[in-house]
């Protein structure tokens, strides 16, 4: 449960960092890009995990 986890916690860095607007996303300098971004990464997570259950 490694990588789902870690893409789990990830994306809700990302997410945290982009609308407390304290971070953004390299290359852009966007705030919201990163909140995409992270919710992305989550949402990757968030299916690896449901697909190993469903195994």
């Amino acid at each position: 449960m490694g990588a789902p986890v870690f893409n789990i916690v990830f994306g809700l860095a990302c997410i945290a960092g982009g609308a407390s607007g304290k971070l953004s996303l390299m290359g852009t300098q966007s705030s919201g890009a990163l909140v995409v971004a992270g919710c992305v990464a989550s949402a990757i997570g968030i299916y690896q995990v449901w697909r190993r259950q469903t195994r």
